[in-house]
């Protein structure tokens, strides 16, 4: 029984490091991911386990929320300074092609402007989106379902890019990735 126990709760670890937190149906254009986890300070990571059937349209998009940080101001002060009056050379040429200049004074005028005293550190809530392509994937019957599995990993706190990877519980496909115009997308490609 203890060895039953042991062989139990070993499976169980060694399973739970590979497991996704989430499992997604694509039955939508869109579907709405929701939150990544995040913890406090931290890059967004997360593993989802996405399942594809016969009904899943060719283009799916899935759609996340991430925190992101940066610096923003968040004191300003408005500043009053006199900008000095100056002399400038004006030339004109009369009508026989004589050439006539003079000094002009410009006269000092007020400019006022903000200007920024405080800079802190704040995170606002942000969103991505995650296109998967299933155009060139095998055609499902009814009742036939494939999963993949994706990993997010947010390059840093500060940064809205992220670093993705997919796999197939099925070896039959060709993963591609693609940024082309800011639009993360992966392609599946039947072997």
């Amino acid at each position: 029984m203890k060895a039953l126990f042991v062989l139990v709760s070993a499976l169980i670890l060694s399973t739970s490091g590979f497991a996704a937190e989430r499992t997604i149906e694509l039955n939508s254009k869109k579907v709405i991911v929701g939150k990544l986890d995040q913890a406090r300070g931290q890059a967004a990571q997360a593993t989802l386990e996405v399942v594809r059937t016969s009904e899943t349209p060719d283009l799916v998009e899935l759609v996340f929320n991430f925190k992101q940080g940066d610096y923003v101001c968040t004191e300003y002060r408005t500043r009053t300074v006199y900008e000095p009056g100056y002399y400038r050379v004006v030339c004109n040429t009369d009508r026989y092609g004589r050439q006539y200049c003079r000094r002009i004074y410009t006269g000092g005028y007020y400019r006022t402007y903000e200007e920024c005293v405080r800079n802190e550190y704040r995170l606002f809530d942000d969103a991505r989106v995650l296109k998967l392509n299933f155009k060139k994937a095998a055609n499902l019957t009814a009742g036939e379902r494939e999963t993949f599995t994706v990993n997010f990993a947010q390059r840093g706190i500060d940064s809205s890019r992220f670093n993705y990877t997919a796999t197939s519980d099925n070896a039959a496909y060709d993963i591609t990735f693609s940024t082309f115009l800011r639009k993360d997308t992966f392609f599946f490609k039947l072997k």
